[in-house]
């Protein structure tokens, strides 16, 4: 049920962009990654579970990611809404003795997403209806020196930026080299924006 899901998920992502004809090559051809292809700009937000003293600052989280973002070209929007892209990075932690620290970190690319209902009685129109898609970027385990963990999360921040550009950056070359009508229709739909 769960590939059906993210199948039709797929087929109407574009809806509007692809052309009929790459609708079925997209679904086999594109994989989860597809959905990424139209992300740039985020909202990011720190969820912060540790204890101990193990996390001083965990705004610094936040920064980093929007700082290793915009390097990269994308946008940070300041507040989350229904149809935003939001990445959570989620801390949970706690001291171990007197100086030592457990901390696990991840983050998150949440954003909504059109999918097909099948057999659908309780949607208002059609069959169609939004539903949260969540996007891992990557999760770590860290232990060690709670003076140094402030430092080795920040970096840590940092590298799922640059996993999350790579993986945006892949999905593009492959989706718009496969299904050039997709790239003609997000740039139409650029122009009109601007």
């Amino acid at each position: 049920m769960k590939k059906t899901i993210i199948a039709f998920a797929l087929l109407f992502l574009f809806n509007g962009i692809a052309i009929a004809e790459d609708a079925l090559s997209l679904l086999t051809e594109g994989g989860v990654k597809s959905l990424l292809v139209s992300k740039e700009v985020f909202v990011i937000q720190v969820n912060d579970q540790v204890t101990g003293g193990c996390l001083a600052n965990p705004g610094k989280l936040k920064d980093k990611m929007e700082i290793s973002l915009r390097k990269k070209g994308f946008g940070i929007a300041k507040e989350s809404g229904f149809l935003t892209n939001n990445i959570i990075i989620n801390a949970v932690g706690f001291k171990i003795g007197e100086s030592l620290c457990a901390v696990h970190i991840s983050a998150e690319l949440i954003f909504a997403t059109v999918i097909n209902v099948p057999f659908a009685d309780n949607v208002p129109k059609g069959n169609e209806t939004f539903v949260s898609f969540v996007y891992h970027i990557g999760n770590v385990i860290f232990t060690g020196e709670r003076n140094s963990m402030q430092s080795r999360l920040s970096k840590q921040v940092a590298e799922f930026a640059d996993k999350l550009y790579l993986d945006i950056s892949q999905s593009k070359d492959d989706i718009f080299t496969k299904f050039p009508s997709i790239k003609e229709g997000i740039m139409k739909a650029k122009d009109k924006e601007k």
